[in-house]
Order: structure tokens, then C-alpha cells, then sequence
């Protein structure tokens, strides 16, 4: 089982694994494989989906850059500045 799962990059799940142990004439039932990988803490890795989270094509206004990067100042809490990430 171990190899199977070596062999996949660590991807395959207990349902894939179950698959190609079968192939190979290895008897198993449904949740042994579930079990065992539990047991032996082998977990698979997921994909994560992409998902886009910035548009610069838009309408809206832009805040305008006062600062201009000029960070020499004379006075404290004269500028303050903040980020949304």
C-alpha cells in the first residue's frame, strides 16, 4: 500500500489505492485501506483551486497617493498609511 502511494507522489487517496492494489491481484476490502492510512497517519496532498481575487479593470475610483513616497517627515502622526492584504 505504501508503494502505491509513494508511487503516486503522496496524491492517491484510499479509493485509488484500493483500485490499483486490486489491480495487482492484492486482496483488500473497502475501508482496510481507509483504516490503515488513518492509523499510519498518511494523508494524500490536496490541489487547492486558484481563484483570482484582484480586477484592475474596473470603474471605480483610485485613492490618490499622497505620500508619494516621501517618507521624511517633520512631525509625528502627520502621515499615517495602511494596507488591505
Amino acid at each position: 500500500m505504501r508503494e502505491v502511494f509513494e508511487n503516486s507522489r503522496r496524491t492517491y487517496g484510499s479509493r485509488r489505492i484500493r483500485r490499483q492494489l486490486q489491480e495487482q491481484g492484492v486482496r483488500c476490502y473497502k475501508n482496510q485501506i481507509a483504516r490503515i492510512m488513518r492509523e499510519n497517519s498518511i494523508m494524500p496532498k490536496t490541489k487547492h483551486r486558484f481563484r483570482v481575487t484582484t480586477n484592475s479593470n474596473h470603474g471605480h475610483a483610485i485613492a490618490p497617493n499622497l505620500v508619494r513616497r516621501n517618507f521624511t517627515l517633520e512631525k509625528r502622526n502627520k502621515v499615517w498609511v495602511g494596507d488591505i492584504t
